[in-house]
């Protein structure tokens, strides 16, 4: 699941209480959204709020990648919380794992011309697409839900 954006976790707070329980590990599911150049508009923002709230731990973690994470997706969510993601026009497609995770770009666009900046976020977003797998499995187990919406070749 690495490679679709994902890890599975267990509750480091809780690992020890339940080990001494004699139980199985309090696991849950990380997952890392892809925002080339770090780029997210005010909606997705929102977006990724709500997505927190509803299906994770409610605590949104920004990586040094220029992205974000959340933590504590119960495997019963994973599928609605990669589907919130996609409404909102983001994906977690290969944003984690041995492959090229984020395209970085600067963030902060007065350090150069407008039209400079958004040069360099046009030549991220060309990059980023140039790396993306070239496989329909994502959409195939995260994001369809019925044979009507199945892949077209």
């Amino acid at each position: 699941i690495k490679s679709h954006g994902s890890y599975q976790q267990d509750d480091r707070d809780l690992r020890e209480e339940r080990q001494k329980m004699g139980v199985e590990p309090a696991f849950s599911f990380m997952i890392r959204v892809r925002l080339p150049g770090g780029f997210c508009t005010a909606e997705q923002w929102i977006a990724m709020d709500d997505i927190c709230q509803n299906f994770a731990n409610g605590t949104l973690k920004i990586t040094t990648r220029q992205t974000w994470q959340v933590h504590g997706v119960l495997k019963r969510d994973v599928k609605n919380t990669m589907r919130a993601m996609n409404k909102a026009c983001m994906d977690t497609l290969a944003a984690c794992g041995d492959v090229c995770r984020n395209v970085l770009c600067t963030s902060r666009p007065d350090v150069c011309s407008k039209e400079l900046h958004q040069e360099i976020l046009d030549y991220t977003y060309a990059i980023h697409d140039h790396c993306l797998p070239r496989s329909g499995a994502y959409h195939e187990i995260f994001l369809m839900q019925s044979d009507d919406m199945a892949e077209k070749t």
